[in-house]
């Protein structure tokens, strides 16, 4: 068989001639590439040691998907051989010739080159070892942290949140001086006062740590870390930061280190971000006042360079965006709903109307004056009400869920094929003390999509979902919280909004003597569909 760069010949390695003929050309190889099963070579006689003692220079690789992983997993490789093979040079000139001039080749797929990696070790470790930095940065901890809260929760993977928790666990108790945060730790020893970058990077991975547990302590240690780096890093005067604090060696120029460090993020764009995230998540309306100074007194810089400034650009997209209020047991305060929101020209933006207010468009049944969670944004919010606050073991309630759109907005239901747009959706997370959930949405209308130009199902108004929660039968008597996931993307004629990702937490007892009667919100759930039991 002839390919377009190399002679292939088959042999019969049953045979004791095809045996003679492979060992002949291996000791004229360079290399051998093999795909058979794992032990078969042996069997046949031609395993490693007979090739070696043939050619004990000769390098073998292994190229099929035997005993590995993958979507070759036990499978022939013929593509990997062709892959390997495909550096060889062109054996002969003339088709028709018999005999092989010895290739020289390279392999390039090899389960069997361990052993020339173990030799490249032994010799590299007879230099000197380069140093291994193994000190830990607060900022560089703050952007893995922020990622890993963000994988665990996009991702339903506690492992990432548990290890980002453990990290910031570290920074918080391990990386402070009492007063203030320190940049750098080694060898149990944390020392020099911290940068911009490092509060900045560290704030933003505590909210996404907050965003990804709903744990309130995470929210209120970046808020405060957030003002400490407002007192030690602020320009008050012209706006922005500067990357040095007063604790700082004394320099000539005090820079804003505008620029960022080549491929981590801008230190004034990740502050300005940050604080607008606090601003709204905790109600810290000099926070928000705080970052669009540093916004607005950098847009020239974001207009020259704007690829040189991509997170300032980024934040002042995040002032744009309609703002989402905390989520809050009700009857606390509401932190998110407190900060008014202004327009480039300092207009207010009107506020969207609240629950229970005239709704163009509304469907469904007028809710209670008092939810049991609310979520306040703008022009989506979202209200819960539970058939019960105290439940026995193994028993099942329902809980609805208002979700509230702005005159002039909609949101979308599932529509499938669309995958650019984002389906709202309410979800209980699969936790302790809940054994299994069922949810009914709500029934869509069609709307010819301006902005996507084909018609979608999607929510207007007021759209109800309904969830049928058990507890679990085994659950422990006690105060327990219920966590529910809201995500929506809200659209008007014109644009659409980045998605929005919330949380509802409704406070229960489990209560084995809890009463079998006394159903909340009696009106309210005989207006609503009844999920089958999950």
């Amino acid at each position: 068989m002839h390919g377009r760069n190399k002679l292939s010949v088959t042999l019969d390695l049953k045979s004791a001639e095809g045996k003679a003929k492979a060992l002949r050309l291996a000791r004229r190889a360079d290399a051998l590439v093999e795909n058979f099963r794992p032990g078969q070579l042996e069997r046949l006689g031609l395993g490693p040691e007979a090739l070696h003692a043939a050619n004990p220079r000769l390098v073998i690789a292994r190229v099929s998907g035997y005993g590995q992983d993958g979507p070759y997993r036990d499978k022939p490789a013929f593509g990997a051989i062709g892959e390997a093979m495909g550096g060889l040079r062109h054996l002969t000139a003339n088709p028709g010739q018999t005999e092989f001039p010895p290739p020289r080749c390279g392999v390039s797929i090899s389960d069997d080159l361990a052993g020339m990696r173990d030799k490249l070790l032994a010799e590299r470790n007879r230099r000197p070892h380069p140093h291994t930095d193994d000190k830990v940065l607060a900022g560089w901890n703050g952007l893995m942290i922020g990622a890993l809260a963000h994988a665990g929760r996009a991702l339903d993977e506690p492992s990432y949140t548990r290890s980002a928790e453990r990290a910031a666990t570290f920074i918080l108790d391990r990386m402070t001086d009492g007063r203030r945060l320190l940049r750098s730790y080694r060898a149990d020893q944390a020392k020099l006062p911290a940068y911009l970058d490092d509060y900045a990077y560290l704030a933003n991975g505590l909210v996404d740590l907050y965003e990804a547990t709903g744990d309130r302590h995470w929210l209120d240690r970046a808020v405060a870390l957030a003002r400490a780096m407002r007192e030690q890093f602020e320009d008050q005067a012209g706006g922005g930061f500067y990357f040095t604090s007063a604790d700082h060696d004394a320099l000539l120029v005090r820079s804003k280190n505008l620029g960022g460090g080549g491929n981590t993020p801008s230190p004034n764009g990740a502050a300005a971000i940050a604080l607008l995230r606090l601003g709204r998540l905790a109600g810290q309306a000099d926070f928000d006042a705080s970052a669009r100074r540093a916004i607005g007194s950098l847009a020239g810089l974001m207009d020259r360079s704007p690829g040189a400034t991509a997170d300032l650009v980024l934040a002042a997209a995040i002032s744009l965006e309609p703002a989402a209020g905390a989520t809050t047991p009700s009857g606390e305060a509401q932190p998110g709903a407190a900060v008014p929101q202004t327009s480039q020209s300092g207009a207010a933006v009107p506020q969207t109307p609240q629950p229970g207010d005239a709704q163009p468009g509304a469907a469904g049944p007028q809710p209670p004056d008092q939810p049991d969670a609310r979520w306040t944004g703008r022009p989506v919010s979202a209200e819960l009400f539970a058939e019960r606050l105290s439940v026995r073991p193994g028993q099942g309630f329902r809980v609805a869920v208002a979700i509230e759109v702005a005159d002039g907005f909609h949101v979308y239901a599932p529509n499938p094929g669309v995958e650019a747009l984002v389906p709202t959706t309410v979800s209980p997370r699969a936790d302790d003390p809940v054994s299994a959930a069922r949810t009914v949405p709500p029934q869509p209308q069609r709307l010819d999509d301006p902005v996507q130009g084909v018609a979608l199902s999607v929510y207007r108004g007021r759209a109800w979902f309904v969830i049928a929660v058990t507890i679990r039968p085994d659950a422990p008597a006690g105060p327990r919280t219920l966590i529910f996931d809201v995500r929506t993307q809200a659209c008007d004629d014109r644009r659409c909004l980045a998605p929005v990702s919330a949380t509802l937490e409704l406070k229960l007892d489990v209560d084995p003597a809890a009463p079998a009667d006394g159903l909340r919100h009696a009106k309210l759930f005989a207006a609503l569909p009844a999920p089958a039991a999950p």
